[in-house]
């Protein structure tokens, strides 16, 4: 499209688009490192609506020199969601901010490593799907992620499914080890922790 070429020429910009495989639901993040005016920004809403019948999450991320983000609801809703199965389907819900990776082949291999354990601390959960989805095996989950925006998905996503025995912490894996004087832990898995 010529239109996105256009815009990283001159805004140094990155289009993000996202679609739910299962719900088919979008969102458009467009990244730049400068500040825009409202007719650029009414220009680029409209080229994107131009797109598609289906609602559209629209959003633009400023990225400043210092690093610092700064995003903007254009349009739609705020978030977009995906329908997974572990092992029962499950709606969760992604903000701009939060990525989306998690593999459902996954679970059962983590579901058996974690059953019947005390807690399980996952790190980077972002919107929260394994200590969401792994909850019930455990009598306590911890989630861990730096993104403030991804560990509201996570509370929203947890209290959406009813998860009573799960909190959400702006920390890493080892500042909440070392805060709590953990050192040893029974099992490891990629990115979670069983004590």
């Amino acid at each position: 499209m010529s239109w996105e070429r256009e815009a990283k020429k001159k805004y140094g910009a990155n289009l993000a688009l996202r679609e739910g495989k299962r719900t088919a639901e979008k969102m458009a993040v467009w990244e730049v490192s400068k500040n825009l005016s409202q007719a650029e920004i009414d220009r680029y809403k409209e080229t994107l609506l131009k797109t598609t019948k289906d609602p559209l999450s629209i959003f633009i991320r400023v990225v400043t020199d210092s690093g610092q983000k700064f995003e903007m609801h254009l349009a739609g809703p705020d978030t977009y969601g995906e329908i997974l199965h572990l092992p029962d389907p499950m709606r969760f819900c992604f903000s701009p901010a939060t990525p989306f990776y998690e593999k459902e082949e996954e679970f059962t291999k983590r579901a058996e490593v974690v059953k019947g354990k005390k807690i399980l601390v996952v790190d980077s959960c972002g919107a929260g799907i394994w200590p969401i989805c792994l909850s019930p095996f455990v009598d306590e989950v911890v989630g861990l992620d730096r993104n403030p925006y991804a560990l509201l998905d996570a509370k929203e996503n947890a209290e959406r499914h009813g998860v009573k025995n799960a909190c959400f912490l702006k920390e890493t894996m080892e500042e909440f080890l070392d805060s709590r004087g953990i050192h040893e832990y029974t099992e490891a898995i990629t990115d979670m922790v069983v004590i």
